[in-house]
């Protein structure tokens, strides 16, 4: 997402608390938001705009769209410890939802680790959302999903933007209940495997936390 009129980036990584910031900040940006197939416009949607070409787009989309404009523009990203990621992303309500007789009809999420191994190959990570040619960027802002309007309150004061995080929505709620996600946080199995995955966006969310969480980084 961008916002032109404040200078500002927003990448929405997948499952942290993303949606729930674009709706926040859709009436500030540039984008509209679009649907497609099961998408119902409010749990899910997608975004559009001149210089955003899909929802989850990558820092390196806007640094080619933007040429010369890049470097006027502040970068903010959500962020989240990429195990509970990984494992809010296989709860998904859309990954739950099959296509019969012409309607989307949701199946009773379980759990299994090869399928959770397959989605987590899938997933594209923090750092490569923040890199662009070959070095990962450092974002002015992070929003992390377990301090979400600490973080948001934050960035919206620093830039300018007069919204209030109070009742902010809690979108696409996972399709799985508590005892089925415990079971799958309790899964070694799944936390060696996001270990493996992640574990450059483990390094750099350490490297991030405290200092970046709420403040602009040093010029």
């Amino acid at each position: 997402m961008i916002l032109s009129r404040y200078h500002l980036i927003f990448l929405h990584v997948q499952k942290t608390a993303g949606n729930s910031v674009s709706e926040l900040l859709l009436p500030y940006s540039d984008d509209h938001k679009t649907l497609n197939k099961h998408q119902d416009g409010k749990d899910r949607f997608g975004l559009r705009g001149p210089a955003t070409k899909r929802k989850h787009a990558l820092l390196a989309d806007y640094h080619e769209t933007l040429a010369d404009d890049f470097h006027r523009y502040r970068v903010a990203i959500a962020i989240r410890d990429p195990f509970a990621r990984a494992v809010s992303m296989y709860f998904s309500p859309h990954k739950w939802l099959v296509p019969q007789q012409g309607q989307w009809v949701r199946q009773s999420p379980y759990w299994n680790i090869d399928r959770f191994e397959t989605l987590v190959d899938t997933m594209v990570s923090l750092t490569d959302f923040l890199m662009i040619n070959g070095t990962v960027q450092i974002p002015d802002y992070t929003i992390r999903q377990d301090n979400l309007t600490v973080d948001l309150e934050h960035l919206l004061s620093d830039v300018g933007i007069q919204a209030s995080v109070a009742g902010l929505p809690h979108i696409n709620k996972s399709a799985a209940n508590t005892a089925l996600i415990e079971t799958a946080i309790q899964d070694r199995r799944a936390r060696e495997i996001c270990d493996k995955r992640f574990s450059t966006d483990i390094t750099f969310i350490n490297q991030l936390y405290p200092t970046l969480s709420v403040q602009r980084r040093s010029a």
